[in-house]
């Protein structure tokens, strides 16, 4: 019969960015009372993919700062992120969490820091949340801004000495779309329109618009989350 070793196996501490770091020493730090309004407020939370809206939630029901309420769902959800590109359990990625150096967790308390981590994490509208984020930027450019501009371009004629003002005006029309390149830098595109552009672009747009709308009371009879759903948009 061999000996048992004299320690417990070492527990490889996970890399937490250091812009991370303060998010987590907060969750290592609330007193139980604190923590457990934060957990309840995830926990009966409803389902959405805005950040700060979920935030603002959460500060509220547990009287949090909002903007300490974004860093631990920012941290959290780029720690749930690791579950699904490791295969990870989540409880290791917390015991290892628990065991990272810059969080200074005692010994004795790192199975009540990573208990925390991992009943924060495992929250359906966390989870929800960052399933959201990641399958919302898994394209190849994603749009953040769109802009039109209007011009006029005088035409002149010829000899301007005879007749020293614009013969006539042409109207032209510049869409600028802002997007992040697969490389994540941030990029735009110019686009010259006319008025046929413009009539044909309006109507795309509304038939995307009926469609979506369509889609969206399916999914309210079958019970199913439209976590598309902006907030600030009336439905």
């Amino acid at each position: 019969m061999q000996d048992l070793p004299d320690t417990l196996p070492t527990v490889h501490p996970l890399a937490i960015p250091k812009r991370h770091i303060p998010a987590f020493e907060s969750i290592r730090d609330l007193d139980d009372s604190t923590f457990a309004s934060l957990l309840i407020s995830l926990q009966t939370a409803k389902p959405t993919r805005r950040v700060d809206h979920l935030a603002a939630h959460m500060s509220e029901s547990a009287s949090i700062g909002v903007d300490l309420c974004r860093a631990i769902l920012e941290a959290l959800t780029e720690f749930t992120s690791l579950t699904d590109q490791w295969s990870a359990k989540p409880e290791s990625l917390a015991d290892r969490a628990a065991a990272n150096i810059d969080l200074a967790v005692d010994p004795e308390a790192r199975s009540r820091f990573a208990s925390r981590v991992l009943d924060l994490a495992e929250s359906t509208s966390l989870k929800l949340l960052g399933k959201a984020i990641a399958l919302g930027f898994e394209h190849a450019r994603i749009l953040t801004e769109s802009r039109l501009f209007t011009d006029l371009r005088p035409i002149f004629d010829n000899t301007l000495d005879d007749y020293p003002r614009p013969e006539a005006m042409l109207m032209v029309h510049t869409l600028k779309l802002e997007y992040i390149a697969p490389d994540n830098a941030l990029k735009s595109i110019y686009v010259v329109l006319d008025e046929n552009d413009i009539d044909s672009l309006s109507e795309t747009l509304a038939r995307a618009r009926q469609k979506s709308d369509i889609l969206k009371s399916t999914l309210a009879e079958v019970g199913i989350i439209d976590m598309s759903q902006d907030e600030n948009r009336e439905s």
